[in-house]
């Protein structure tokens, strides 16, 4: 078994949009995550969703999470992936909130 470490990082958009695959024959751990207001003058709300492929089922983890002006928010759980499940991030508005993920893949 090969073990990776991987960050998926980026800029969230203002609709629910996949940020991180976890490819196949691999299973996936999000062991952090944050979560940064960059807006500078507005709070703004975040979701986070996983979906599970295999079970065609969509959850979120965080709905419509408030973020204040110029703060961070780190997700305080782990998030296992199966192979080709996703996560999928949404801002108030595109361009308020920057993302990393944390991402431990083993194959």
């Amino acid at each position: 078994m090969a073990n990776t470490f991987k960050n998926a990082h980026g800029e969230a958009a203002a609709s629910s949009t996949v940020v991180y695959t976890c490819p196949g024959a691999t299973t996936a751990i999000i062991f952090a995550a944050s979560f940064s207001n960059i807006d500078g003058t507005n709070e703004v709300a975040v979701t986070v969703e996983t979906v599970d492929t295999s079970a065609s089922t969509t959850k979120t983890v965080h709905s419509a999470l408030p973020i204040p002006i110029k703060d961070t928010y780190a997700l305080d759980s782990k998030i296992v992936l199966e192979a080709t499940d996703t996560i999928k991030v949404s801002a108030g508005a595109t361009g308020d909130v920057d993302y990393t993920l944390s991402i431990l893949e083993i194959s």
